[in-house]
């Protein structure tokens, strides 16, 4: 639900959780940066991601003899088909059903997701600044992410979690000045035009 709410925002996080889970499985302590941003902005690369990882994680439950619901097929019709949030949802119902002492490296809502959250709201907040109307939604996005990337560092986000809460954090704080430039030129031609009459 909140991932409607957020406008999809959740989703990507509740994704950068699924993706740091698949590799905290296979011991991958390795930065998902990358891997986050073909899966944000590289067309189709989700499907492909949905299909590969959906198997990796079968294979791996498989291997530790514990039932997995999920499957790569399942992940990557339900993708094509527009309900990727019930993919999200069972892949994260599989990794909450592992038992302890597997789940150990499993990560949850930590810096981690404030560090992605603050980076998101930094990247709409810079991209929607100069959008006449929606720059005002923005600004707002901006703040958030300025907030969120300060808890993120705050809550003692290292590696790759720190560079993303510290790019936020810029990408927040250049979005409001640019936004706040953008609204006051807008306001200085209104004003010249109401001495032109």
């Amino acid at each position: 639900m909140f991932s409607f709410l957020s406008c999809g925002i959740y989703l990507i996080y509740w994704e950068y959780l699924l993706v740091k889970n698949v590799r905290a499985l296979k011991n991958d302590t390795s930065g998902c940066a990358g891997e986050m941003a073909c899966l944000m902005f590289v067309p189709f690369y989700s499907l492909y991601w949905w299909y590969t990882r959906g198997k990796s994680v079968k294979d791996e439950f498989s291997a530790k003899g514990i039932p997995c619901t999920g499957s790569e097929i399942a992940y990557l019709l339900l993708w094509i088909f527009g309900l990727g949030l019930v993919a999200v949802a069972i892949m994260q119902n599989d990794f909450n059903s592992l038992p302890a002492h597997i789940a150990e490296g499993v990560v949850g809502a930590s810096s981690e997701g404030c560090a992605v959250i603050g980076l998101v709201f930094g990247i709409f907040g810079l991209i929607g600044g100069w959008i006449p109307y929606i720059q005002y939604i923005t600004f707002i996005l901006s703040i958030g992410g300025i907030i969120i990337s300060s808890i993120a560092l705050k809550k003692g986000a290292n590696g790759g979690c720190k560079g993303m809460a510290i790019a936020g954090l810029v990408l927040g704080i250049i979005s409001i000045v640019l936004t706040a430039v953008a609204v006051l030129c807008v306001l200085i031609a209104i004003n010249n035009m109401k001495s032109l009459y």
